[in-house]
């Protein structure tokens, strides 16, 4: 019986010390997963994506949303194929910007498609989803960049992290390598999040997100 009491404390110290299951770390990556590492490898881990978009219909799917590739961040990496885990996974990984198969970009979302991600993905004794713009400035400091877009942004690009919020909130976290490396224009603008237009994407077995619930969310 101690022995059960001792268990049950220790989780509960545990779960309660702000420690996270899946740590975020800018220009690294959400806990066990790592920019640089095989997608295959990743899928081993997280699962399978739902789909597989290609460099083309992912710049369409962007212009669609009136959004212009030529000067948005995530344009200024080279990258292929986007994998879309539009069926939820612990990490929080919604889409994987890959490079011959090698991660590149890691765009986490708080919400895909209903489907509501574990609040421990966040940085390590820092920020999570649903946190507001003083706990990113606490931890992550003033050196950003506040993008004026549809959606209040925070971009951290020499520490490799930019935080896309909506009603004041951490909706979605971008994680990418760190520094300028830039290889087109000034880029100013950061990845959208979870949108409306990402219904291309939707399978046809895919959980139906409603309006009101889209509303809510943002996207």
């Amino acid at each position: 019986m101690k022995q059960i009491i001792l268990t049950i404390l220790t989780a509960s110290i545990i779960h309660f010390s702000g420690f996270s299951q899946h740590q975020v770390t800018p220009a690294v990556g959400v806990g066990n997963v790592k920019i640089g590492m095989p997608v295959d490898s990743i899928i081993k881990i997280i699962g399978k994506p739902g789909h597989i978009v290609s460099y083309k219909n992912e710049k369409k799917a962007w212009e669609d949303c009136g959004y212009k590739p030529a000067v948005e961040t995530v344009f200024s990496f080279s990258f292929d194929k986007v994998y879309v885990f539009d069926n939820g996974n612990s990490h929080a990984i919604w889409k994987i910007y890959s490079n011959h198969d090698t991660a590149v970009i890691f765009n986490i979302c708080k919400l895909v498609k209903g489907i509501i991600v574990p609040r421990d993905v966040a940085l390590t004794n820092g920020p999570g989803f649903n946190d507001d713009t003083t706990a990113i400035v606490k931890y992550m400091g003033s050196n950003y960049s506040k993008v004026p877009n549809k959606n209040d942004n925070f971009v951290y690009r020499e520490q490799g992290i930019s935080f896309v919020m909506i009603d004041g909130k951490i909706n979605n976290m971008f994680i990418y390598q760190a520094g300028d490396g830039r290889q087109g224009p000034a880029v100013k603008d950061v990845v959208p999040p979870c949108s409306e237009n990402e219904n291309m994407y939707v399978m046809a077995d895919a959980p139906v997100v409603s309006d009101a619930d889209l509303k809510h969310t943002g996207q």
